[in-house]
């Protein structure tokens, strides 16, 4: 008899979410984008449960960061609703996993958008790895 598998608990939803979230900026980072963060707006939106932002200095810094996040997600058997992340051009590019949705700018139209004033109260979620910063020259 085939049974369907159980149904996540909420708990284990919002787990997924955060390390899908974490993923993407780890990612993005990887491929030198600027400014990344990570915005969790459980109990703030409808829209997603976490919000991340990333900045490429060119277009083509900017695919490469929707590559690398892709890529990153894919490894963990996630994909975006719309089967692949939607690049309209114009210098942003929005990936939508659900509860995680990314947004991928250039800096002008990070600016203009400036989605972390939007979602201000929005307590920002620690995606760095301590042990990979501790290597890091600073």
């Amino acid at each position: 008899m085939n049974r369907k598998p159980p149904r996540p608990t909420e708990r284990e939803v919002q787990a997924g979410a955060l390390e899908m979230a974490v993923a993407a900026a780890r990612a993005a980072d990887a491929k030198l984008a600027d400014g990344v963060m990570v915005l969790d707006l459980q109990g703030r939106s409808q829209v997603a449960d976490y919000f991340v932002i990333a900045t490429g200095k060119v277009e083509q810094q900017l695919a490469a960061i929707v590559r690398g996040i892709a890529e990153r997600l894919a490894e963990l058997g996630c994909r975006p609703l719309t089967g692949r992340a939607s690049t309209a051009g114009g210098g942003w590019a929005l990936m939508d996993y659900g509860p995680v949705v990314v947004h991928a700018f250039t800096p002008e139209v990070r600016g203009y958008y400036d989605l972390e004033l939007l979602w201000g109260d929005a307590p920002r979620v620690e995606w760095q790895d301590p042990q990979a910063q501790a290597g890091k020259p600073g």
